[in-house]
């Protein structure tokens, strides 16, 4: 039960920190009195911030100070929100924006991944958890977008950006009474010594280059936001309505959705393959059909596959990361998110000024030929780190330690 309150206190933390921008950029600049570029440089700041503190987030869990470090980001957070409130100044904009970066960078999923890995050992049970959290964070953006439009249309921004710190502190109760007592650490799942972590890195596991790892993953972050940043353009320049367009796009959340429910299912680990070569296949063949689609019809079902694959990729991230450098995975996985990051806060930037000069539809198609690319690296990454006489049993592998030896 602990994981899916855990996945509640994500799914506010999500809402808030992450989609609150959409909502309450119109009315930041308008009180701050500042040009739109500057709103969306001070997010980008907040995005770069998550980016750049998220290796150390991780080591900091890996020594078991997870606790400690998600009250750091929830103060953080919520001191960036009444920032924002109560506050005129241009520089004040980006202060706030930079407390609200530290917040996710210190209580989003890079926390409530270590959370899970810290505190079960069973790989299917541990899959089931990370799925369960990820459910409930995949419907922040449904709630909380009309949930923040509705307080600043109905009364103002500051009692939006208000009422998202209520939620945020609320969220953080949770964690404090519902959550942390029920996911204790095991202590032999903590980080390694020195002297083991030099072992370590002397005898790195067979396809666990970090490198790759990032490489895979920080692709799918570009897709995604290049495809949230230059799709409802896309379809307004073809003549469909903006609310139109925006209900399509509407699908890659929803759509998410599927594949994370379907792991809750219990019975046999999946195959490696469905959540690392096959999610980029399906994001690929969505970013295809949604750049050439005739009809809302085939762009929507470009998007909702899109999400589809996207959903698995962010259980298959953890996971790999978790297999493949055990008890350093908290710092492994921040330095996975730090690529991830930076590509999230640059790449609509980047996109917007690149469809300036090309057009959008192969923008789209270059970055699914880039996942296509990509395929076998994701395919070297699914092999299995373990023993040679357990390879190629295309199964994920058991990202527990091993038992203590009893022998003298």
């Amino acid at each position: 039960m602990a994981v899916w309150w855990l996945g509640l206190a994500q799914c506010v933390a999500w809402g808030v920190l992450y989609y609150g921008f959409p909502v309450w950029q119109l009315p930041l600049q308008a009180q701050f009195g500042v040009s739109m570029a500057w709103v969306a440089a001070a997010y980008s700041a907040a995005l770069l911030v998550a980016a750049l503190v998220a290796p150390r987030v991780g080591r900091g869990f890996d020594s078991g100070h997870g606790a400690a470090l998600f009250r750091a980001g929830l103060l953080a957070g919520v001191c960036g929100l009444l920032v924002l409130a109560v506050s005129r100044q241009p520089a004040a904009l980006l202060l706030g924006w930079v407390g609200v970066g530290t917040g996710m960078a210190l209580t989003l999923y890079e926390t409530a991944f270590a959370l899970v890995h810290r505190a079960i050992a069973d790989p299917g049970l541990r899959l089931r958890g990370l799925a369960a959290v990820t459910v409930m964070g995949g419907l922040a953006s449904t709630v909380f977008l009309p949930l923040l439009g509705s307080l600043v249309e109905h009364a103002d921004l500051r009692t939006s950006l208000l009422a998202g710190a209520v939620a945020v502190l609320a969220a953080g109760w949770l964690v404090e009474r519902k959550v942390l007592p029920g996911l204790p650490a095991v202590p032999d799942r903590l980080a390694p010594s020195p002297s083991q972590s030099q072992s370590q890195s002397q005898s790195p596991r067979p396809g666990g280059s970090i490198v790759a790892l990032a490489t895979v993953f920080t692709s799918g972050t570009v897709a995604a936001m290049a495809l949230i940043t230059l799709f409802v353009p896309m379809l307004v320049s073809r003549g469909i309505e903006l609310a139109q367009a925006a209900l399509v796009l509407a699908a890659f959340g929803v759509a998410q959705l599927p594949g994370r429910m379907w792991l809750l299912r219990g019975g046999r680990l999946p195959s490696v393959a469905v959540l690392t070569v096959w999610p980029m296949v399906m994001q690929a063949a969505g970013l295809a059909a949604a750049a050439f689609a005739d009809s809302m019809a085939l762009a929507g079902l470009g998007v909702a596959l899109f999400g589809l694959g996207a959903g698995l990729h962010t259980l298959a991230r953890p996971w790999l990361v978790q297999a493949r450098f055990g008890a350093d995975a908290g710092y492994r996985n921040g330095q996975v998110a730090l690529g991830q990051g930076i590509g999230r806060a640059l790449t609509p930037v980047v996109a917007a000024l690149a469809g300036v000069w090309l057009d959008p539809r192969w923008i789209l198609l270059g970055l699914a030929l880039v996942l296509v690319s990509l395929l076998p690296v994701a395919r070297r990454l699914s092999m299995p780190p373990m023993a040679p006489a357990n390879r190629g049993q295309g199964r994920l592998p058991d990202p527990r330690p091993p038992e203590p030896s009893t022998g003298h």
